[in-house]
């Protein structure tokens, strides 16, 4: 028996749906009760300090900071940047549990911990900033809550009571007229009227007064709420004041009293009992209340309230029940802390719906994949799923009916759905099955002519049926007899141009369109199939580039403007003017490829929407092919698609013109109307910035379309940039350039987007860059620059370099003088000089041989030599070789030693160490110097452990050898980073991460070895 989903449950969803933010300006579709919600979970969530969060807060630079219990993180989409507490350092976090953040107008931060006070991060020196308490009290160390206050300071929550922070002060001071209690909650109204949540309960202070005061309740009940202990409040754009409770659920706030709400206040209500940790209202009158334990509840007008929850079979649900806090940033999306982890939800994808399968959800897919989809007259949404199940979703009621077909059915794909004029459907499966269109009662085996036949489409032909199998197509009259079978021809003129049908094309003047892998078999309306008629077979014809653009058939459709569309696998999309050609011509398409802006070769569907523009579902994504010919324009993740592979012929149009495409992994319901309404153009911000490979504070991150002044001497450079609007930032490109040195464009690593030089030229420099969100053939959708000015070294100067120009000049002048009267003083000697010097020339050549590979003060492998070896392992471990792992090796304080002992003392400190690294390699080990007191050891057959255990020894053994010197004995330490080589990867690349590990092993205290 089909199972559906009470009515109850679909105001419900639409309400939950409207909240997740929705603008008002868009038209609300009935198709919304079936959208799955996605919560999409932060990229570099390892980074982490703590899996559980608990804060959040965006910065002036559009940055999101995530609290956790185990410190801070600095997130712009890419990148996870964490700061956590270390003990007797003064400017580090003081403490790890972060409670409450506020952003402020600086840039800087506002950071509330449990154990370590109020701290204020300052970005352009990455350093916390201990803030004093107003006295010795104990509670002023744990941070409940934070606000900002109308003069540009902030309120401060703690568990000694309520203070205010004045803008830039180093000390809170208390709050007159605040009773001895803990302050948990507080906000600040416009007018001044400043509300504090308590564990006595919501207090208020109007206005130029100096009293808190409870306030009246409207009933026993709110006044019971009114008396819990406040965790939270927020003021929607109604002006209605909002609280949440620790045990008595939700209540407000109207004209100073306390009124309660049904299904949310009271221990009986949809909290039951659990605190409400945070508020927010995501749109005008629409409410999202977290809980710590059953996910947010959502709450629109006087609806009935739904819960937003984790789905373990749901992997775009949110991580947690357990919601610390929410934020709405400025792009609209909506992220929650979780105690599994961080999610955003962008409020703005909403041109295509997407219903996503999960077994736990009653108004989700029942199976993965949606094979084919079908709309009957009540615009009701058929879709066929593997192992026979058929999903039914109705808009008008918001329910989704659930179906299985019986055995042999349960053993294939449905893929085909054809509604009846009486109402029913037949599903097409193995045989075929009727559904009773009121009861959804399903009879089996409705055509017994067709049991065991695999059907792939159907279509009515008048009171009969065309049927698509694998054995070709099928002629049955309304009592279901065979008529007559169309298999492939013995010539390639007879017959179908393949004996399996894909599908069936009923496209009224222009005939009966039949669909192979072989080509396209075409029955004109004056052939008539009761008769002997044969189809015209069209197929691609490799000397004619308009031809068919390839065999392999998805779906045909006819325009408004009585052209043909032919979808194929492979080909693209054929178009054909008009139809018919002209008498003994063939026809002639105009092929539409990824060139011209489709998502892919392979299309699966093709669908018209009212305004005549043709939308394509792909192997890669949907395409919106204008009417006019315009550049077709293809659907990503930020339009709200989630399917990525769409599924042949499995298209609908719903009669409001939505458009219904199956795919794997779900069903895209696309709304054209949202399609065309414009977004905000995204901007690329510049988010870090690295110089001579160390790390900058954020605030000193360079500002889009500004000049950046390298210190003299910098000429490393790496620069982080993002899409700060946070929208599928998976789905997003990016490249840059300088643009007075470079013609092409550098495209940078999705997943951490940055531009690198390693060694800029003096002067003046643009950097561009650009990101796409869609195909890189659309255009980019944001682009800005960057003036780098690098100023020259001394040697790099005007002045120097024409008093070097006269310097040569006149040397020049007197080795020419001076050679001319040696060649005249020698001339006799020639012959001599010529063999002799000829016989040394081949000598210096052997020499330099044995040199060439060799460092002169160590006596190990030259940089030169070492990459030749190396390169050389590399290529063997590409080909199925053992793999290997790189230690990057780092006198300690080498040039501390140098200033005080001299460079005799460090060269002996480096040779010794060198000699010692070199008794302790294996003999199939690699060791050369990679510069200055760099060495670099390359370790076959090794992975990390292995390397760095390696590295290890060697690093002790050093440590315990100290440097004899002018009868002394120096200690000099190593660091090490090590890093294993990663399939795929250039031996830059590694080299660059093993620095990045001997880099963190500096700054980790030196005398130690980091792996990569």
């Amino acid at each position: 028996m089909p199972r559906s989903v009470p009515l109850r449950l679909v105001g419900c969803l639409l309400a939950a749906l409207a909240l997740s933010g929705l603008a008002p300006a868009a038209a609300a579709s009935h198709w919304e009760a079936f959208a799955t919600r996605v919560f999409e979970p932060i990229a570099a969530a390892r980074r982490l300090p703590y899996e559980t969060a608990t804060a959040l807060t965006q910065d002036r630079q559009g940055a999101i900071w995530i609290g956790t219990l185990g410190g801070l993180a600095r997130h712009d989409g890419y990148r996870v940047q964490p700061y956590v507490a270390r003990p007797g350092e003064s400017d580090r976090l003081p403490d790890n549990h972060v409670r409450a953040l506020l952003a402020l107008p600086d840039g800087g931060l506002l950071v509330g911990t449990h154990a370590g006070g109020l701290a204020r991060f300052d970005p352009n020196t990455d350093a916390f900033i201990a803030i004093e308490p107003p006295d010795r009290a104990p509670g002023w160390s744990r941070i409940l809550a934070l606000a900002p206050a109308r003069d540009g300071g902030a309120w401060v929550a703690s568990e000694a009571g309520l203070a205010h922070w004045p803008a830039g002060a180093e000390r809170i001071e208390p709050v007159p007229g605040w009773p001895q209690l803990s302050a948990l909650s507080v906000l600040e109204e416009a007018d001044g009227t400043l509300w504090v949540g308590s564990g006595a309960g919501l207090r208020r202070r109007l206005p130029d007064k100096a009293i808190f005061r409870p306030l009246e309740a409207e009933t026993a009940l709110a006044r019971e709420m009114a008396e819990d202990a406040v965790w939270s409040l927020l003021q929607d754009a109604a002006g209605r004041l909002w609280f949440g409770t620790g045990r008595s659920g939700l209540g407000r706030v109207e004209d100073g009293v306390v009124h309660s709400r049904p299904g949310l206040s009271g221990r009986q209500g949809q909290a039951g009992g659990r605190t409400i940790t945070a508020l927010l209202e995501p749109s005008p009158g629409l409410l999202w209340a977290a809980t710590d334990g059953i996910g947010i509840i959502a709450v629109d007008g006087e609806h009935a309230p739904t819960l937003i929850q984790h789905d373990p079979a749901l992997p775009v649900s949110p991580s947690g029940d357990a919601v610390r806090a929410m934020l709405r940033d400025r792009s609209g999306n909506v992220w929650i802390a979780t105690e599994r982890g961080v999610n955003r939800h962008d409020t703005q994808a909403r041109a295509v719906l997407s219903v996503l399968p999960s077994p736990l959800s009653p108004l989700t897919l029942s199976d993965q994949n949606v094979h084919s989809v079908a709309v009957d007259r009540q615009g009701r949404a058929w879709l066929g799923l593997g192992q026979g199940r058929i999903d039914v979703l109705d808009p008008a009621t918001g329910a989704l009916h659930r179906l299985q077909l019986e055995d042999p059915q349960t053993a294939r794909e449905v893929q085909a759905l054809l509604p009846l004029p009486d109402g029913s459907v037949l599903a097409g499966a193995r045989g075929v099955a009727r559904i009773d269109g009121r009861s959804l009662e399903v009879t089996p085996s409705a055509i017994p002519a067709l049991e065991g036949e695999v059907v792939n489409a159907l279509a009515r032909d008048g009171d009969g049926l065309l049927v698509g199998t694998q054995e070709g197509m099928l002629r049955l009259d309304a009592a279901g007899r065979v008529l007559r079978r169309w298999q492939r021809g013995i010539t390639p003129d007879s017959g179908l141009a393949d004996t399996p049908v894909h599908g069936i094309d009923q496209i009224g003047a222009a005939g009966t369109w039949v669909g192979t892998a072989g080509g396209l078999s075409l029955f004109p309306p004056s052939a008539s199939l009761s008769g002997s008629a044969e189809p015209i077979t069209l197929r691609h014809d490799p000397g004619r580039p308009d031809s068919l653009p390839h065999d392999n058939i998805g779906s045909v459709l006819a325009d408004a403007r009585g052209r043909i569309w032919v979808g194929t696998f492979g080909g693209g999309v054929g178009v054909v003017g008009s139809w018919p050609p002209p008498p003994g011509e063939a026809p002639r398409f105009r092929t539409l490829t990824t060139r011209q802006g489709l998502s892919d070769n392979s299309v699966a569907a093709l669908l018209p929407d009212a305004k005549g523009r043709i939308w394509a579902s792909t192997a890669r994504g949907l395409t919106m092919i204008p009417a006019d010919g315009g550049p077709a324009r293809v659907l990503t993740m930020r339009d709200g698609v989630r399917v990525r592979t769409y599924l042949p012929r499995s298209a609908a149009r719903a009669p409001g013109g939505e458009l219904l495409f199956g795919g794997l992994g779900g069903l895209s319901i696309v709304l054209p109307g949202r399609a065309e309404q414009p977004r905000p153009p995204p901007r690329i911000g510049f988010t870090g910035m690295a110089l001579d490979g160390h790390a900058m504070p954020p605030g000193l991150a360079p500002t889009a379309g500004t000049r950046l002044d390298l210190p003299t001497g910098v000429r490393r450079l790496r620069v982080d940039f993002a899409l700060l609007d946070f929208h599928a930032p998976a789905g997003t490109r990016y490249a840059y350039r300088l643009a007075d040195l470079d013609q092409e464009w550098t495209e940078a690593n999705p997943e951490d987007p940055a531009a690198h030089f390693e060694r800029l030229p003096p002067g003046l420099h643009r950097l561009q860059v650009r990101a796409w969100t869609g195909p890189v053939g659309a255009g980019p959708a944001a682009e800005t620059s960057l003036v780098l000015a690098v100023p020259p070294r001394w040697f790099e100067s005007t002045w120097f370099g024409l008093l070097a120009l006269m310097v040569c000049g006149l040397a020049v002048m007197g080795l020419v003088q001076g050679r001319t009267a040696y060649l005249r003083h020698r001339q006799r000697e020639l012959t001599r000089l010529v063999d002799e010097r000829t016989r040394e020339l081949r000598a210096a050549n052997r020499r330099l041989d044995r040199l060439a590979g060799t460092d002169p003060l160590t006596g190990l492998l030259n940089r030169r030599r070492f990459a030749e070896r190396a390169a050389q392992i590399l290529a063997e471990a590409e080909h199925g070789g053992p793999g290997f792992a790189l230690v990057l090796f780092d006198l300690d304080r080498f040039k501390q030693l140098n200033d005080t002992h001299g460079h005799n003392a460090g060269d002996a400190a480096l040779v010794g160490f060198c000699r010692l690294a070199a008794r302790l390699c294996r003999p199939q080990d690699l060791l050369g110097r990679h510069g200055g007191e760099e060495i670099m050891l390359l370790v076959p057959g090794c992975d990390a452990s292995g390397g760095r255990a390696i590295a290890e020894r060697i690093r002790a053994a050093q440590a315990e050898n100290p440097v004899s010197w002018e009868g002394g004995r120096l200690m000099v330490t190593v660091s090490g980073g090590v890093a294993a080589w990663q399939r795929g990867e250039s031996l830059e690349a590694l080299i660059h991460r093993a620095d990045a590990a001997l880099y963190a092993a500096k700054h980790g205290g030196r005398d130690q070895v980091r792996a990569a």
